[in-house]
């Protein structure tokens, strides 16, 4: 299995202390991960621990890596994307973050009848519901007693959109 596809989730969280989150990326496969091998190479690491620094440099919001680590473990990739296979050093990238909360993760139920089909295409109750709700208690709790998810899904978009 190949990588170094966009929201491959190759990103596990660990947990979160007070308002920090704290993820490792490259570390194996997660739930999400579907074909890929969920890890990471050394050189795309290193890439995205540079460009977050240069973006927190510029003060706009952005991860943060705690530590990137590499591995005498290899995997094959397709560096130059010409379809010629390379092997690489594996990386893990531990980063934080207020929230690995992302739009994506907010398109993982979209049907194909939205243009394009979310690996949990029709999990609205089970995917969805729950992770709207763990968005509401986590960075909005002021819309949870709102009585009905109409209100709060109003409430939300509203709040996001501002």
């Amino acid at each position: 299995p190949g990588g170094g596809r966009l929201g491959e989730s190759a990103g596990g969280d660990v947990g979160s202390e007070g308002r920090w989150e704290l993820q490792l990326k490259g570390a194996g496969p997660t739930p999400f991960s579907r074909a890929a091998d969920g890890r990471k190479v050394l050189r795309s690491s290193i890439r995205e621990l540079l460009a977050s620094e240069a973006m927190h440099a510029l003060r706009l919001p952005t991860t943060r890596a705690a530590a990137l680590v590499s591995s005498d473990a290899r995997v094959s990739r397709d560096a130059g994307n010409n379809g010629q296979l390379r092997e690489e050093r594996c990386a893990v990238l531990a980063r934080v973050a207020r929230s690995f909360l992302r739009f994506g993760s907010f398109e993982l139920c979209l049907n194909e009848t939205d243009g394009r089909e979310g690996p949990s295409a029709g999990m609205t109750e089970e995917v969805l519901a729950p992770l709207f709700e763990y968005a509401l208690q986590r960075h909005y709790p002021h819309l949870c007693s709102l009585p009905s998810r109409t209100q709060r899904v109003a409430a939300f978009v509203a709040e996001v959109a501002r």
